[in-house]
């Protein structure tokens, strides 16, 4: 019984990875492009994200907020986990100052 389950396990793993290699071929020239927007902005929203996908134009980074660096999101990250130890009204309030 464990020699099916482990056939059946290792046939589906190659199944998804062919599919998963496969995918990455078609779309190798899109995973290029984003490769290199991620190269020259850093980061990218969730909705610059989905305007390159649908080949929309992207605003300039400064006009999408951009920093060019990490430094802002991890201080956010670092000021919710204080608070969060001090309990969930500190947290909420942290979270909501940042958002203003």
């Amino acid at each position: 019984v464990a020699a099916a389950i482990d056939r059946e396990v290792s046939e589906m793993l190659k199944s998804c990875y062919e599919t998963a290699m496969n995918t990455l071929i078609e779309h190798r020239e899109k995973l290029e492009e984003l490769a290199q927007l991620l190269i020259d902005r850093e980061t990218l929203s969730r909705d610059e994200f989905v305007a390159f996908m649908e080949g929309r134009q992207l605003p300039d980074k400064k006009e999408s907020g951009q920093h060019g660096s990490c430094e802002n999101e991890i201080d956010d990250s670092e000021n919710v986990n204080a608070a969060q130890e001090k309990g969930p009204e500190a947290a909420e309030a942290v979270t909501q100052t940042e958002e203003n």
